[in-house]
């Protein structure tokens, strides 16, 4: 007669290294969710902290939230905007460029390109970076929203909706 206490042992062995396995590797999920999930959470805190622009008009088709902006180099800022169509047709895939002398800022969120109805406006939040080694100072960024116009000739069209600025204070 043979005993099967080995195999019993075995069998045990296998089920306590799975169940360590399994918790480890919750564990190491748990982590990566964690570190993830606060890099997104502060990039949506920054977003909510910045108040909305008011509203657009004929009169002002583009409207930014704040008339100056002070960014640490190296870090990310953000801007929201808010676009007026002022002609009746609606505007497909209006995306604004925000240009700051100089300095080349990284986007680093940017909504999709927008269909802006007639006589409509709608928000546009822009998340950019300010390169670190930027020296500090006062820059002069301008705003241009842009619309790509199919003409009656072979080509594009880029016709321009409206531009405004804002300033950019950069400390080190």
């Amino acid at each position: 007669m043979r005993r099967k206490k080995g195999s019993l042992s075995l069998s045990i062995n296998a089920i306590v290294v799975l169940i360590m396995a399994i918790t480890m590797l919750g564990l190491g999920l748990g982590f990566i969710k964690g570190m993830f999930g606060k890099a997104t959470t502060g990039l949506d805190d920054m977003i909510n902290q910045e108040d909305d622009p008011p509203a657009a008009s004929a009169a002002k088709p583009i409207m930014l939230s704040k008339d100056s902006k002070t960014i640490q180099a190296g870090k990310e800022g953000v801007l929201k905007m808010r676009l007026y169509n002022p002609i009746t047709a609606q505007l497909d895939d209006v995306q604004p460029k925000v240009t700051c002398g100089t300095i080349t800022l990284s986007s680093t969120q940017m909504d999709s390109p927008l269909d802006v109805p007639g006589r409509e406006s709608k928000m546009y939040t822009y998340v950019f970076g300010i390169p670190a080694g930027t020296a500090e100072g006062t820059y002069l960024c301008e705003v241009n929203a842009y619309k790509d116009v199919v003409s009656p000739s072979p080509g594009t069209l880029i016709a321009e909706i409206d531009r405004t600025s804002f300033t950019l204070i950069v400390k080190s």
